[in-house]
């Protein structure tokens, strides 16, 4: 058998390939080997040639520009593991050119090849072609002074000509004959290629600069060769050029020089015409002209149905027609040209983004009417549409890719319907639970419509051999994107039919309680609480709904659920079943994320977790949850009382706990130290019930679940949410970290373990509050806006590579935005402390801090008041810190018909007050009845449940060792902000009505980023005034409604 000597052989895997030293041709002594053997006569043809040798190219040029696109094609199809020995073809094919050219396609192929690795997850290679090309690429600048005698030979040479200050024209004229007869033709200018100039090269190593946010680079590239194509009269560079220059205004924020130098294309090809399409319509979007985009797309969209390349027209399927506004346009598509793969790539990346236009102008939209629902039909039937275009073309990747934008804004939407139609649901017209549920299947549709796709695309481009263990392909991390988002999808549907069941309940209790008169119906009738307590159940106080129904109305009611019984358990034993299903396709989607995950050699050193594996893990944890608790609900019910969804079920077990009075029991306790004063006694001595501890209640539990066979996931989703959420705040993947904390918040503790319910509580309204105030960050400062450039440059950078934090670009920029950046500062919340530390030592002694958040139809309260000065041994302090956490259930459309009372009444006194002194008697009365019903039914329970937990002996009297709360930090949510707490009786008989006595802010992170930003922190408690978001004391109106 032959054996090839190492140097002659080839990388035996094609991981290898991204490793320069791998190449055999880059060894000298082969070099050698075949310069000898040359010299000797044993070459024996003058055609006999090998990788490495200076002539092994016929044409340099022609090749260079090929392998351009064939190595795009092959990214666009996700072949980039295939792609490596592709460039290191490219990379031996600089050794055709002379210096500086050289060192240019050198510098391209590199970068490529860098580019990537880092996607197939070969870092090592990817830190080493980094390395390298970042002092090559510093390097190319210098050479341009070297190419002043040769332009200055063009510039002669084109001077005696006519015309030599114009560019080559972009279409020709030419005769064509047709039925016997010559007619003129209009085409594209042929390209002629004798030689690759350096101005060329620039031009296509910019675009890669662009893609490592290389702004600065790829600005001095495109300018130079900028300058170069005018004199060489290259009207087809330039033309390239003026894309990528549109590309970098774009992500510099400006719009209006994009829209300038676009608007001066007079000819482009396929790709430049799709990239210009979407670049222009974005541009006008961001200087909120939605119009001229519309315009754009339709003529781009004209222009390529008329370009050269298409085929006889044929028939095509009859579309829906369109009712209200649609963008798309529907009828009969019967003389519609067919195209090439490219025409439909073009057509599909145009379509694609007016389809997200479309949903962009149906997400705005401040009524759902039929004909807005009839419109969001469309848009998804224009979805399916262009994914089968996509697959008839096949580019599996791309319908794979758009399948997952589309999910994403969908997905939005569909949470801000429900949170509307939750909110009002009388304007919510044609929009019902129903609908949204349809909404959500055909997501689910749209899924299943790319598994033709992601079977294709995996057989495809997942070798079977010749690749290393530990490498993730993109082709596999986009399928485990889609399986993450299949899984988010379901569980959407599951939370809109669960929440449905609610809405209903509570709307016939609503119609129920105002039958009688509906015209005067209170403005809290469903969860009207007047004397009641903060933190109660509808069931517990209305008898389970229904109490008032005649007895032929249980009876049907009765007969019904036995009938129904059987499908109740066939839909359980279904939901179960698809949990289940999803909780192993993310599962292996995380296996999957782990190759990719660099194992850190120290302990210390944490590793270095891509940002997908966050939302990954988040996504995991809640799956776990939600089978836990399915399970443990079965187990429960024993297959009756299946009325409420397993995890609303499961949520009410651990809230309602079916514990006393707290206000009774604190009267009591009152009682008691009074007796005991009165006896010579303690009286800060009372007798404590002994509560069965969480632990046991759990093993109860846990036992009665592994006497059914099951497997208890509820710690274990505990621990990968925690784990999520860690990664998510260290990568600030803040979306990812509000969706673990919000389950562990509102399901995964509840009562049985009030402190880590009131932190998750705490963490779960800052994560809301950075992505609130990034929203408002993005609307409000200028698209130029220096801190808004480099936030976006950053953010691009995260969604586009794998491992961010390994490009110096995102270093650097990150190191900026940290250091100049107080916007930047705050959304860091994993370089806050603990949350127990902020409570210690970022607030004044005696304070009572309140978090009240609106979650569904409940409102989630946190509550803990810090230690007093006289305490001063930490472990003691710690040991004062007993939070108290509530649900409260609520009908949220209620409550927000009560604050949009207020905030309407409040804005038509202010326009009054500019026409005259005093405000309107009859609007001040009308605010202070509303203000008044919030008080009575929310407040004032709220305030009763406060003083019995941290009052002991009442509001006017207290105990030396266990001292009253001295000042109140409310912490509502954004829902709430328009409540006057401050003013309201329920508070100020607690804390008066003083300036310093209750304060807001917006979450407890904040609060301590403001203090440590002003005062040196100890660990003690704080000195200095407390200094909140919002002023002490409330507005004027509320004043004036107060007085």
């Amino acid at each position: 058998p032959i054996q090839l000597i190492p140097i002659f052989g080839l990388p035996l895997r094609l991981a290898d390939w991204a490793s320069v030293e791998n190449w055999s041709w880059q060894s000298p002594l082969l070099t050698e080997v075949f310069k000898r053997a040359e010299e000797n006569g044993f070459v024996w043809s003058s055609t006999c040639t090998w990788v490495g040798h200076p002539e092994v190219f016929s044409r340099p040029a022609v090749s260079f520009f090929t392998l351009l696109r064939l190595e795009d094609d092959l990214e666009e199809h996700g072949y980039h593991i295939f792609a490596l020995p592709i460039l290191a073809l490219h990379f031996q094919l600089a050794n055709a050119f002379p210096s500086p050219v050289k060192e240019a396609v050198a510098c391209t192929a590199k970068l490529r090849l860098a580019r990537m690795a880092g996607e197939c997850r070969l870092r090592q290679a990817y830190g080493q072609l980094r390395e390298e090309t970042a002092k090559e690429l510093q390097q190319i600048p210098e050479t341009f002074d070297s190419f002043k005698e040769e332009l200055e030979q063009v510039r002669s040479k084109r001077a005696g000509r006519k015309g030599a200050e114009d560019l080559d024209p972009a279409w020709i004229n030419i005769q064509v004959e047709t039925n016997g007869q010559l007619s003129s033709r209009k085409v594209a200018a042929p390209w002629g290629l004798g030689e690759l100039y350096a101005y060329q090269v620039w031009a296509e190593l910019s675009k890669e600069c662009l893609h490592h946010a290389e702004l600065w680079m790829a600005c001095t590239l495109t300018k130079e060769a900028e300058r170069h194509a005018k004199v060489y009269g290259d009207g087809r560079t330039l033309r390239d050029l003026a894309v990528t220059k549109a590309r970098i205004a774009m992500e510099e924020g400006n719009h209006s020089e994009a829209v300038r130098i676009l608007r001066e294309l007079s000819a482009a090809d396929l790709g430049q015409c799709s990239e210009a399409a979407v670049l222009l319509a974005n541009a006008y979007e961001a200087r909120k002209q939605p119009f001229p985009a519309q315009e754009i797309f339709k003529e781009a969209l004209a222009a390529i149905n008329q370009s050269p390349g298409t085929k006889a027209a044929v028939k095509k399927p009859k579309v829906l027609g369109s009712i209200g506004g649609s963008t798309f346009k529907g009828g009969s598509e019967i003389n519609m040209p067919s195209f090439s793969s490219k025409h439909v790539l073009a057509q599909c990346c145009i379509s694609t983004r007016q389809l997200h236009s479309e949903l962009e102008r149906l997400r705005k939209s401040q009524v759902t009417s039929k004909h807005w629902v009839n419109d969001m039909n469309l848009a998804i039937e224009k979805h399916f549409q262009l994914g089968e275009e996509l697959v008839g073309a096949g580019f599996y990747r791309r319908q794979i890719a758009d399948c997952m934008n589309f999910l994403e804004v969908m997905c939005k939407m569909l949470e801000v319907r429900e949170m509307d139609l939750n909110r009002d649901p009388q304007n919510a017209a044609a929009l019902t639970y129903a609908g949204l549920e349809e909404f959500a299947c055909r997501m689910e549709q749209a899924i299943a419509a790319t598994q033709p796709s992601t079977d294709a695309l995996l057989t495809m481009t997942l070798p079977v051999e010749g690749i290393e263990q530990d490498v993730a392909l993109p082709s596999e991390i986009l399928v485990v994107r889609l399986e993450i988002w299949h899984a988010r999808v379901l569980a959407l549907r599951r939370c809109i039919q669960a929440n449905g069941k609610l809405h209903r309940r509570l709307q016939k209790e609503r119609m129920k309680r105002v039958a009688s008169d509906p015209k005067n119906a209170p403005l809290f009738a469903v969860c009207s609480n007047e004397g009641g307590v903060f933190g109660r159940s509808l069931d517990q106080d209305s008898a389970s709904f229904g109490a008032d129904d005649d007895k032929v109305q249980k009876w049907l009611q009765l007969v019904e659920e036995q009938i129904s019984e059987e499908e109740k358990m066939t839909k359980f034993a279904r939901a179960m079943a698809e949990v289940e299903d999803s909780v192993a396709k993310v599962s292996n989607a995380v296996s999957v994320l782990e190759l990719a995950v660099q194992q850190a050699d120290e302990a210390e050193v944490v590793p270095d977790y891509p940002a997908l594996w966050a939302e990954a893990k988040s996504e995991l944890g809640r799956l776990q949850l939600e089978l836990s608790t399915r399970q443990a609900t079965l187990v429960r019910s024993a297959g009756k009382n299946l009325e409420d969804d397993a995890p609303v079920a499961a949520a009410n077990v651990i809230w309602d706990l079916g514990e006393a009075d707290p206000t009774e029991k604190r009267g009591l306790e009152a009682a008691e130290r009074y007796s005991n004063k009165l006896n010579g006694q303690d009286p800060s001595q009372v007798f404590q019930a002994v509560e069965e501890p969480e632990a046991a209640m759990e093993e109860a539990e846990v036992a009665a679940e592994v006497e059914e066979g099951l497997l208890d996931f509820k710690e274990f989703a505990r621990v990968t949410l925690c784990e999520a959420a860690k990664t998510a705040l260290t990568t600030m993947n803040i979306p990812a970290a509000q969706r673990a904390f919000e389950v562990l918040a509102c399901q995964g503790y509840g009562l049985r373990s009030p402190k880590a319910t009131f932190e998750f509580l705490c963490w779960l309204q800052s994560t809301e509050v950075c992505i609130r105030e990034e929203k408002v960050f993005k609307e409000k400062l200028p698209e130029d806006h220096d801190e808004r450039v480099q936030l976006h440059l950053l953010r691009n950078l995260e969604r586009r590579w794998p491992f961010p934090t390994e490009l110096s670009t995102y270093k650097a920029l990150k190191q900026r935005l940290e250091t100049e950046s107080t916007f930047f500062q705050r959304l860091q919340l994993d370089k806050l402390p603990a949350i127990e530390d902020i409570l210690l030592s970022h607030l004044p002694a005696s304070t009572l801090v309140v978090s009240l958040q609106f979650r569904g139809s409940f409102i989630y309260m946190g509550a803990v008041c810090t230690p007093p000065e006289t305490v001063t041994d930490r472990a003691e302090r710690v040991a004062r810190l007993a939070p108290l956490v509530a649900r409260h259930t609520v009908a949220l459309s209620e409550v927000h018909a009560a604050i949009s009372r207020i905030l309407v009444t409040r804005s038509q006194i202010e326009k009054q007050l500019l026409a005259q002194p005093e405000p309107d008697p009859q609007l001040q009365a009308n605010l202070e009845q509303t203000v008044q019903e919030v008080e009575v039914h929310l407040m004032d329970p709220l305030s009763r449940r406060l003083e019995a937990s941290f009052w002991p002996c009442s509001a006017n009297a207290e105990l030396p060792a266990i001292p009253n709360p001295k000042q109140l930090v409310l912490l509502p949510d954004s829902s709430m902000a328009a409540i006057p707490f401050e003013t309201m009786p329920s508070f100020t008989r607690l804390f008066g009505s003083g300036n310093d006595c209750i304060m807001r802010d917006h979450s407890l992170h904040m609060l301590a980023q403001r203090v440590r930003a002003s005062t040196d922190v100890v660990d003690a408690p704080l000195k200095v005034p407390l200094q909140t978001a919002t002023a002490k004391s409330s507005t004027l109106l509320d004043k004036a409604a107060k007085t």
